[in-house]
């Protein structure tokens, strides 16, 4: 599986979904504040079109750290943004935040989560789609559907 968008695959999202690259910049925004630190990457992303919608999925790692020593903190979610294509608005959809490893007892790891760096969207019905969590060979971990209103 290749995680790699071109510049060229993205600027053709951009005119299907206009305003996608800044969303994507935001919630890969790192920063900090009260010693606490913290990473998001976008790990993959896929773009998807149904008949009435166009819906750009994409896989954020987070790792997190305090500057006090507390641990390092990993989790992962997807975040997907879409759009009707009579619309112009953009919607967001974050599914939710699973923390693969904890910051303070490794006991609480996730470990069985760790090779899940992709991101698996498939169109269901017209207004329901289904995002995974994938590994290397296209297995699913997380798994979730999602209405689109």
């Amino acid at each position: 599986m290749t995680t790699t968008k071109s510049l060229e695959q993205l600027f053709e999202i951009e005119t299907k979904m206009p305003g996608i690259i800044k969303k994507i910049s935001e919630i890969t925004q790192g920063g900090a504040t009260w010693g606490m630190h913290w990473i998001p990457q976008a790990t993959d992303s896929k773009y998807l079109e149904t008949d009435k919608y166009c819906i750009y999925a994409t896989k954020i790692d987070k790792h997190q750290w305090s500057e006090d020593g507390g641990g390092i903190e990993w989790s992962g979610r997807l975040t997907l943004f879409y759009k009707s294509k009579d619309a112009d608005t953009l919607k967001r959809i974050d599914t939710e935040r699973i923390v693969t490893r904890d910051k303070y007892d490794s006991k609480n790891d996730k470990t069985s989560l760790w090779r899940f760096e992709y991101v698996g969207i498939t169109a269901l019905c017209d207004d329901k789609i289904k995002a995974s969590w994938l590994d290397s060979e296209g297995k699913e971990g997380p798994t979730y559907e999602l209405k689109l209103e």
